[in-house]
């Protein structure tokens, strides 16, 4: 904000007629014909060296024509020859402000106030200039000062509450802004800044309403189309969203900002491909840009890339070392790559930093289980250590507001704990009340009622999954389910959480009532589901996804149940029932569950054959040596405890030559890991682990059916079974050694083999596991009894309709209690 005046200290006229020429100099400049002013500003210059309005308003030319430079000259200069001359400091702090020197500016400014402290352009260009170097509280009082000075001073109340909105204080800054559009109701940036701050103060619907305004008064406003895309993605209107981002950067395509945003509503839409190519595309224009960094950094982790994910994010947290949510971002990277201790430093970092995060507080705490343990000792600590953790964040979350805390919950989850031996029910139970008591916290805060029963003559249930499409919890639990339930008196709404989108997902909408998809938020779907008033909600596989596990921790219908998808219990205390199998539990299995326990005739499911054509597979291609056994272990990295090394160890003394094939996941940091931890296992016996392990890169459905097919063993998982994976092998024909565990998570394959009469194949003890494997890989005549009586009675795993009809009765009589 520049001043103009002149006339305040003149040296007394010159005969020759500075005066004149000054005021006919002057009436050029008001008139906007700068070449004349000029001309004329010199001209006196001529006449009278020190005079101040001719230096004064040639600086003013000089910075409406973009010479900041030249302008910093020539207000020096003014300032020379009127040091008391309070216009003349504020027009040189204005310069030094564009030209970037603000500690300069701040100087200038500091005496053009000390000359006049009433001065409200001096306080309104000192605001700017502490507002560049972040310095936002001292920012907010020049600017408040300001417009209580001069309170038409419209772009005072404007940039006052811009500040207050960075600091935080959304409700103030809408009082600001509002009486800046009171002096002027057709100032569109101040329409988009209320956007803004209706948008950080939750108000959606009324920063929409801004939000649009301003693109309407100003339809060519990059910042308005960015602004308004703010509001819409975060309403959930990402498609509407995606096109006002694109209209800014087809109005300003040099806008960083808006390539950025439009890089965040490809993502919500999971088009990671095109939201990488925006945020690179930000970072071209501006690299010191942070948030496009992580922002480039969390997509790396969504396609499963950790390593690139965690390099872009150790360099953006070197150079912004302040940045909590890159130091966040990290540690996830570095979680789902194994790195457990530095994931751990990296969420103490962000807390250090960003003490309210609750996201990291949260994350600190289920990070205390790694993916994959060096040692039992170090397994151990780690239940002891989340235990702890557990606790804090209780504690911590109880002075925190319900949509912070909410924000959180899920974000990460207590996953690996399922891979720890020992009965987790208690320590569940806890973390499972934390969850539902932030969940119904917020639920309550939003106004959202708990359902009550509905009298009408079918019964609705609903089914809330991120994995309705061709993946192991549809294959094995939900599609039967769905194929043969009784439509005449189940009304089946699916609420597909997911993004994957596939031919299974299409047979899925054939057989339900109703398909829900494409919502992003769980405050989008729970009204949503919701709305449809369901009898009972049926979760599949709570514990294997964020928003469905917040949506379980709300009580959204009369009658809740989880199924398992992810075989352990889910602790909610809003969760009432869990459907199991008989053929899958122990006969204790009650015990271990928060829930109701429901134990469904047989499997528990309607399974059908995946009728896969095996893929020819060159073995040797592969490392895989012909003549041996091969023993097929096909389980995720974290399924292999340390604590169980020892059976691979045995079975490779007692076989002798052999091969165990092992596979490469993504990331495949993991199976790195677990490498080197079974290379000491076994160099600590003498063995020598390459002689005997080879690791195989991660196949498709049909090459895997043509490894099985050519192998000799499968292996199953000790302490956490396969399912999916056991049912593949005896499709495939080969002989499977199951380790029937003390709980149903250890017992998915001996529950099959068992249910096919296998029960030679089910050890419950080491050296019994053990002397299976041993028979089948060396007794030729043995392994081709089993393989016979295997493809014989295999055929009476599939088609079972009567689980489905136990589920209706149970659903039925649930309903009525």
């Amino acid at each position: 904000m520049l001043s103009w005046l002149w006339g305040r200290r003149r040296a007394a006229a010159p005969a020759r007629g500075a005066p004149e020429v000054l005021a006919e100099a002057f009436a050029h400049h008001q008139a906007g014909r700068l070449a004349d002013a000029q001309a004329g500003y010199q001209a006196v210059l001529a006449l009278d060296q020190r005079n101040f309005d001719a230096v004064n308003l040639l600086g003013v030319i000089a910075l409406q024509s973009a010479r900041p430079g030249d302008a910093a000259e020539l207000f020096s200069r003014a300032v020379d020859i009127s040091p008391q001359n309070a216009a003349a400091h504020n027009n040189l702090g204005e310069a030094y402000r564009r030209l970037g020197r603000y500690e300069e500016a701040i100087a200038s400014l500091g005496r053009a106030l000390a000359c006049n402290a009433e001065y409200a352009e001096a306080h309104f260009n000192l605001g700017g200039a502490l507002r560049r170097l972040g310095r936002t509280e001292e920012a907010r009082e020049a600017f408040s000062r300001a417009a209580t000075l001069k309170p038409a001073f419209t772009e005072a109340h404007l940039r006052l509450g811009e500040t207050l909105n960075a600091l935080g204080r959304a409700e103030e800054a809408i009082v600001a802004l509002r009486a800046a559009l009171e002096l002027a109701p057709d100032l569109a940036e101040a329409h988009g800044s209320l956007g803004s701050a209706l948008r950080d103060a939750g108000r959606l619907d009324e920063a929409l309403v801004s939000c649009q305004r301003a693109v309407a008064l100003k339809p060519d406003s990059a910042l308005a189309h960015l602004n308004a895309g703010n509001v819409l993605r975060d309403k959930g209107f990402h498609d509407e969203a995606i096109a006002s981002y694109r209209t800014a950067t087809t109005l300003d395509t040099d806008f960083a900002e808006a390539h950025n945003n439009l890089g965040n509503a490809l993502r919500d839409r999971h088009r990671l491909d095109e939201a990488l190519a925006s945020f690179e595309r930000a970072l071209q224009l501006n690299p010191g840009l942070a948030e496009a960094w992580l922002n480039v950094g969390s997509v790396f982790c969504r396609l499963r890339r950790f390593a690139e994910a965690a390099e872009v994010l150790r360099g953006l947290v070197a150079r912004k070392p302040g940045f909590a949510d890159a130091h966040l971002e990290l540690g996830n990277a570095l979680m789902a790559m194994g790195e457990q201790a530095a994931a751990l430093a990296s969420y103490r970092e962000a807390l250090t930093h960003d003490p309210e995060s609750a996201v990291a507080r949260w994350s600190l705490a289920m990070s205390q289980l790694p993916a994959v343990a060096a040692t039992v000792a170090d397994q151990e600590r780690a239940r002891d250590n989340f235990a702890a953790e557990l606790v804090e964040l209780e504690r911590w979350c109880e002075s925190r507001g319900a949509e912070t805390t909410a924000r959180a919950v899920a974000v990460q989850q207590p996953f690996y704990l399922a891979y720890l031996e020992g009965d987790h029910r208690e320590l569940l139970s806890r973390y499972g009340r934390l969850c539902s008591k932030l969940m119904g916290a917020w639920q309550s805060a939003a106004g959202i009622e708990a359902p009550a029963r509905i009298t009408r003559a079918e019964i609705r249930i609903g089914i809330v999954s991120a994995h309705i499409h061709d993946h192991s919890v549809w294959n094995a639990i939900v599609k039967g389910w769905l194929s043969r339930i009784d439509r005449s008196r189940f009304d089946v709404r699916l609420f597909h959480l997911g993004v994957a989108n596939d031919a299974e997902t299409a047979l899925a909408k054939t057989l339900a009532t109703h398909y829900s998809y494409g919502r992003t938020d769980w405050r989008e779907w729970a009204p949503l589901i919701l709305g449809h008033q369901p009898d009972v909600l049926i979760y599949p596989e709570i514990a294997m996804d964020p928003t469905t596990a917040k949506l379980a921790s709300l009580r959204l219908a009369p009658v809740q149940a989880a199924a398992w998808g992810h075989p352990l219990t889910s602790g909610l205390p809003s969760i009432d029932y869990f459907l199991s199998a008989e053929a899958l539990e122990p006969p204790a299995g009650a015990e271990h569950y928060t829930e109701r326990l429901v134990r469904l005739p047989g499997l528990g499911v309607c399974l059908e054959p995946q009728k896969i054509a095996p893929r020819d597979v060159d073995l040797a291609a592969l490392g895989i040596r012909d003549g041996v056994p091969l023993l097929v272990c096909a389980g995720m990295p974290f399924k292999y405890t340390p604590r169980h090394d020892a059976v691979l160890i045995e079975i490779a003394r007692r076989v002798g030559e052999c091969q165990f094939a092992f596979f490469t996941p993504q990331p495949p940091e993991l199976a790195q890991r677990m490498r080197h931890r079974l290379e000491r296992s076994f160099a600590d016996v003498g063995l020598d682990f390459a002689a005997f392990g080879v690791w195989v890169p991660w196949q498709d459905r049909a090459s895997f059916h043509g490894l099985l097919s050519q192998a000799d063993v499968y292996l199953d998982t000790i302490g956490f079974s396969g399912f999916n994976s056991a049912l593949q092998a005896i499709d495939c024909g080969l002989p499977v050694v199951a380790w029937e565990g003390r709980f149903l998570r250890g017992r998915l394959a001996s529950g099959i083999l068992r249910h096919m009469k296998l029960d030679q194949l089910v050890a419950d003890a080491t050296a019994q596991y053990v002397e299976i494997a041993v028979k089948l890989a060396r007794d030729a005549a043995y392994w081709g009894e089993v393989r016979e009586r295997m493809i014989a009675s295999r055929d009476g795993l599939y088609g079972d309709a009567e689980p489905v009809r136990a589920l209706e009765r149970f659903l039925e009589d649930a309903i009525r209690k």
